[in-house]
């Protein structure tokens, strides 16, 4: 974190929620996971850093034609009454994908979330020296 309080590589955990999607969770200096915003407009927000910085490849754009292959940054998501999809669950999804962390390094044009299934996480999990989640489950 930042002294402006804005989001870094080092606080910034990603996990592949097992679909379509990753899910971004920013850890204070403490380990807790801090409250999503749901103004993409609010100074300093999470959200509007990372449009304001990436504006090539980010939006929040909601329309896949209004997007211009842009990746859509879905702050609605962490709404009242929205679900969330913890790391290492398994989803009801054909292939039974499970919603796993990842390292910043695998977060590329091959990441594909079909790869991290029932049958290959335990093996993914027991080659990996930390857990990437380690810094939030501390607290």
């Amino acid at each position: 974190m930042t002294d402006s309080g804005t989001a870094t590589a080092s606080n910034l955990l990603v996990v592949d929620a097992g679909s379509s999607s990753l899910h971004l969770s920013v850890v204070d200096g403490e380990g807790r996971e801090l409250a999503a915003r749901h103004e993409t407009e609010a100074p300093g927000s999470g959200t509007r850093q990372v449009i304001e910085e990436l504006p090539d490849i980010a939006t929040v754009e909601r329309s896949k034609a209004e997007r211009e292959g842009r990746v859509y940054v879905d702050v609605m998501q962490n709404a009242k009454g929205h679900h969330a999809v913890p790391p290492y669950v398994v989803r009801a999804t054909p292939g039974a994908t499970v919603s796993t962390p990842l390292d910043w390094k695998e977060v590329n044009a091959r990441l594909d979330p079909k790869r991290f299934d029932i049958r290959s996480v335990f093996a993914r999990f027991k080659k990996q020296r930390t857990d990437p989640m380690a810094k939030l489950a501390a607290s």
